[in-house]
């Protein structure tokens, strides 16, 4: 499971290439009606790396109330459902928001 996380940030780099057209902007047209701008989704990276590093002083807190085993099992856990949530999302919003 923690392989599977560590993985979630890297995944998006690969994944946004096969996107569906409303997963590419805030309003859910295509790539045509933008004149093939870039896609807002390119902001779902840097989101998940700032995340990321603000989940690391709660990771901190966590081992110390909790210990490492029970804090890791807890984070693997909410990171994959948040991209288990994601996988269901139509827009661009909701989807960035779980994952």
């Amino acid at each position: 499971l923690a392989h599977l996380v560590l993985g979630t940030l890297y995944c998006w780099g690969n994944l946004i290439s096969y996107a569906p057209e409303s997963l590419l902007y805030y309003d859910g047209l295509g790539t045509e009606a933008h004149g093939g701008a870039t896609a807002d989704a390119v902001i779902v990276m840097p989101i998940t790396i700032i995340f990321q590093c603000v989940g690391l002083k709660v990771g901190g807190s966590w081992i110390k109330k909790f210990g490492p085993k029970l804090s890791a099992l807890m984070g693997c856990a909410l990171m994959a459902s948040g991209v288990f949530l994601s996988s269901f999302q139509t827009r661009l919003v909701p989807f960035m928001l779980c994952y």
